[in-house]
């Protein structure tokens, strides 16, 4: 039967292993450096290049008048979902008009049948009344 490691050992082997992978990586290292292999960093940060291509003016005005023509159908899209919106707003107004006028007629209709009902209840008991004593 094999013993479970303790914490320790564990710590101990894993400590072992992080130096054997650090002396390989530094060994590589040196293999490359003797070998004459240079490690380059890419993009090369302190190599400075002069831009040849610039922009002309007439591009620059060109690409402004388009995005002057984008801003203005922009414009135009948002005016018209503006006015859409309203109308469906005005729509829905009209609609919300016509529900409450429907509530308030049942809401009358009930109120008089309520009022009508302690006068036929009373009515239908006399009824029965003149009915047991017949």
């Amino acid at each position: 039967m094999n013993p479970t490691p303790t914490a320790v050992e564990l710590a101990a082997w894993l400590g072992c292993l992080a130096f054997v992978v650090m002396l390989f990586n530094g060994l590589a290292k040196a293999w490359d450096t003797l070998r004459g292999k240079r490690q380059e960093i890419s993009p090369q940060p302190l190599r400075v290049t002069l831009e040849q291509e610039f922009v002309r003016k007439d591009d620059c005005l060109s690409r402004h008048g388009e995005s002057l023509r984008n801003i203005e159908e922009i414009k135009l899209d948002l005016k018209t979902m503006r006015e859409a919106r309203m109308e469906e707003s005005r729509q829905s107004a009209m609609s919300r008009k016509a529900v409450y006028e429907r509530i308030e007629r049942v809401q009358v209709d009930l109120s008089r049948k309520i009022e009508e009902m302690p006068g036929q209840i009373v009515t239908q008991l006399l009824n029965s009344k003149q009915l047991w004593k017949g």
